[in-house]
């Protein structure tokens, strides 16, 4: 109901509904003037008159009684705005008297109606819609019925809505139709007035609910409710142990996994397309990881807790996963199965944005930063060769900090990464730095096994996708593991990543090449860094800077002094090659 149109002082039993029949359905004609009643309690005044005014032979004393008793209570109920004594005069002007009714006996029944209606005092409430007739009012209505299904949130763009198993972006105008939902369900609200007797407010209704229908009215509605049921993107997919299935989330506990129903409150938006099923296996997955690691349980073991560890959103190892091998070896058979294990919680990522490239505008969009938002599985493939990691990124996608990216044309937003950085790659992106910042994350697992073309099954991919449900229940096993033992790195993984240290390291290589350690000797800084510039040039690599190469030699015992002219040298150390320039050795050994 709009609004309880009467409040009852008592339970006295008036029949209050067959007063009001007659001002629902019939029109109100020849009615009095009340300048100090509000309209609504005038309306019902003027309809009690009409009724009297036409009453028939044999029911009109009965109908003049009830009409005074009536407005009795409402004169008694309504704080005295309403003069009893005009009342008394409207009812008597009104009554059809017979010729065998004398005038004071119509005044004596009036008067004693008033009076005992008098003693039953009733309140009339004046009409008002539930929510204002405005664009403020239908932002209400809207919210009143879809707040639970819905949220906006600006860095997204848009709309995200409840669908029964998680929230998602609104990318068909769901939104739209349920505000138009809301604009007709007025109509509700208009006959609910005409129910109550609100027949002006029901004609005010009607012609709002009319106007709610325009384009301009329901983006209007839409833009007003947004600063009511808006959202953070740091409200959603915050519990970096949930996982989402299409039939249950999984809640990643100590030593256990739990499934539970969907729920909003979980403020989920990724789902993995799979359903937990605790029976399933996975024979040809089993056999395809045996077969590329050449049965090394070691390099199996370790992948089982590192994806265990990806399906969740904790990222205390910090680990980039680099699935590194030339040839067909089976990396994208197997990157291509854990995207389709995890579903929406996989972003592939553009190699280009891992690279060192030109500075570009600090304020550019990054839209393949900002999409990685919640996921779990970030992947990358496939470098060129010759190419160097932006080291600074790196850092940033995998140390657990929050970051800050948008979305293009829309605001900015921070979010904190909760994935897990995996390349598959044939080529070795330079790594210049030699901190250990950045190699205590890279984590370089071999892949050594070529796959013969007679050897290839060409629909090894779809049956891996029927195993689906079994792969969940191996990746939760490495979850187990990974829970109890911790993520210990074979040997295996240990051996390949220092090998790819040491390769990456132009400055260690030139040390070993074209230097010894002298502690009688002292070299010139600027002979030393030409020496190093040649070299580093000679082998196709780009050299560092003559302030960033001190500090590199510095770090590797090499110190600088201040010497003769006041020239700066680098102490205990000689150079190899004196008699023939830096360019030409290292043009002979790139040769």
């Amino acid at each position: 109901m709009i609004l309880d149109k009467f409040k009852e002082n008592d339970t006295k039993k008036e029949p209050v509904q067959e007063h009001l029949q007659f001002y629902k359905n019939e029109a109100n004609t020849n009615k009095a003037n009340f300048p100090n009643v509000k309209k609504h309690v005038a309306n019902i005044i003027n309809a009690e008159l009409k009724k009297v005014r036409n009453s028939k032979d044999g029911n009109r004393n009965s109908t003049l009684n009830k009409a005074s008793y009536f407005l009795g209570r409402i004169c008694a109920g309504n704080n005295g705005i309403v003069d009893i004594d005009q009342i008394k005069q409207l009812l008597f002007e009104a009554a059809p008297i017979a010729e065998n009714f004398k005038e004071y006996e119509v005044n004596t029944l009036i008067k004693r109606g008033i009076d005992a209606g008098g003693k039953d005092p009733l309140t009339v409430q004046e009409a008002e819609p539930r929510h204002p007739l405005t664009d403020y009012g239908n932002a209400m209505r809207f919210i009143e019925q879809h707040h639970l299904d819905v949220r906006y949130v600006a860095p997204f763009g848009g709309w995200l809505l409840w669908n029964d198993k998680h929230w998602e972006l609104d990318k068909i105008e769901i939104v739209r139709k349920l505000a138009h939902k809301t604009a007709l369900s007025i109509y509700d609200e208009v006959a609910e007035a005409g129910k109550a007797g609100f027949r002006d407010l029901a004609d005010d209704l009607e012609k709002w609910a009319k106007t709610s229908q325009s384009s301009a009215r329901i983006e209007a509605m839409l833009k007003e409710a947004r600063a009511y049921i808006g959202a953070k993107p740091s409200d959603f997919d915050n519990n970096d142990m949930l996982f989402n299935c299409s039939n249950g989330t999984l809640h990643f506990e100590q030593n256990t996994v739990v499934r539970k129903n969907h729920s909003r409150e979980d403020m989920l938006t990724k789902i993995a397309p799979i359903e937990y099923n605790e029976n399933a296996d996975c024979p040809t997955w089993l056999n395809f990881l045996n077969k590329i690691f050449a049965g090394n349980t070691n390099l199996i073991n370790y992948l089982q807790c590192a994806i265990g560890y990806t399906l969740t959103g904790n990222i205390q190892h910090h680990a980039l996963f680099f699935c590194y091998g030339t040839g067909s070896n089976g990396k994208s058979t197997l990157f291509n199965t854990i995207a389709a294990l995890l579903g929406e919680y996989s972003r592939k990522c553009a190699f280009d944005t891992l690279l060192e490239k030109n500075k570009v505008n600090s304020g550019a969009s990054s839209p393949d930063i900002a999409r990685l938002a919640g996921s779990r599985f970030v992947f990358a493939s496939e470098p060129d060769a010759g190419k160097r990691f932006n080291e600074s990124m790196l850092k940033d996608l995998t140390g657990g900090e929050e970051i800050t990216a948008r979305h293009l044309y829309q605001d900015e937003f921070q979010f904190k990464p909760l994935f897990k950085l995996w390349i598959a790659a044939n080529h070795k992106p330079e790594i210049k730095g030699q901190d250990l910042g950045i190699w205590r994350r890279i984590k370089m697992i071999p892949f050594e096994v070529t796959i013969q073309d007679h050897e290839k099954d060409y629909t090894l991919e779809e049956k891996l996708k029927s195993e689906l449900s079994g792969i969940l229940n191996w990746s939760i096993q490495g979850y187990l593991k990974w829970q109890q033992e911790g993520l210990v790195t074979p040997i295996e993984v240990v051996d390949a990543t220092e090998a790819y240290k040491v390769e990456s390291d132009i400055l260690a290589e030139f040390l070993n090449d074209l230097t010894t350690k002298d502690k009688r000797n002292n070299v010139l800084v600027s002979n030393m860094y030409q020496a190093y510039f040649g070299y580093a040039k000679g082998n196709l690599e780009d050299p560092m800077k003559k302030r960033t190469f001190i500090k590199a030699m510095d770090e590797r015992g090499f110190k600088t002094y201040t010497g003769t002219a006041n020239k700066l040298y680098f102490s205990g150390v000689s150079l190899i090659l004196s008699d023939i320039t830096s360019q030409q050795a290292a043009s002979k050994k790139a040769s």
